[in-house]
């Protein structure tokens, strides 16, 4: 496997974690207590981190033919 393909892969799964605890936040509790500026805010972010992950799960795919 390529060495860049490895820092994908720690890329795709650091950013994984933090997509798991934003969606697990925005579900919670707390997340009703912000105005809804933060509410839509973070519901962006979390929409763009999924867009990414599936970019860099596309990328993984496409570069890691062994």
């Amino acid at each position: 496997m390529q060495d860049f393909v490895k820092r994908l892969i720690i890329e795709r799964d650091e950013l994984l974690a933090k997509w798991e605890k934003l969606r697990d936040f925005i579900s919670s509790d707390k997340f009703e207590t912000l105005d809804d500026e933060n509410k839509s805010l973070l519901a962006a972010q979390l929409n763009i981190m999924g867009a990414y992950l599936c970019i860099l799960e596309r990328r993984i795919a496409i570069n890691n033919k062994e």
